[in-house]
């Protein structure tokens, strides 16, 4: 380590996840190492749940694509590549995953991952969640 943080992610015993990031932080001459552990932020979480199936990182960057809601055409174009790739790509992940296709995907990282950080959310009467601490 050279003074930038480094991180990684890992899942509590109670299904949450956490980025566990360290870092050097002494003067010249001394060792010493900063840790810190705090919840993954919904923008790191998506790399750190696909990452944990064995994607390649290429399968992972399609897949992030996928549940950002990009079409194959749009994804195959960003990253310069045929729109077959893509979706050859996608059979692989979908493989990986447990899924069958990219609506099954985005179900599973919502309601596996996203879900249940939110413990017992409270619901209106329509289904709608509630604002807490009001």
């Amino acid at each position: 380590m050279d003074g930038s943080p480094t991180s990684a992610g890992s899942r509590s015993s109670g299904g949450r996840w956490l980025t566990i990031s360290a870092w050097r932080d002494a003067p010249a001459g001394e060792e010493a190492i900063i840790a810190s552990l705090a919840p993954s932020r919904p923008a790191s979480l998506a790399a750190l749940v696909l990452n944990g199936y064995g994607l390649s990182p290429r399968e992972r960057q399609i897949a992030q694509l996928v549940i950002l809601g990009r079409t194959y055409a749009e994804i195959a174009t960003s990253l310069h590549i045929q729109e077959q790739t893509v979706n050859d790509h996608m059979r692989k992940v979908f493989a990986k995953t447990g899924v069958g296709n990219r609506v099954e995907l985005c179900t599973e990282m919502f309601t596996r991952h996203h879900l249940p950080v939110i413990a017992h959310p409270p619901l209106s009467t329509d289904g709608r969640l509630m604002a807490t601490g009001a």
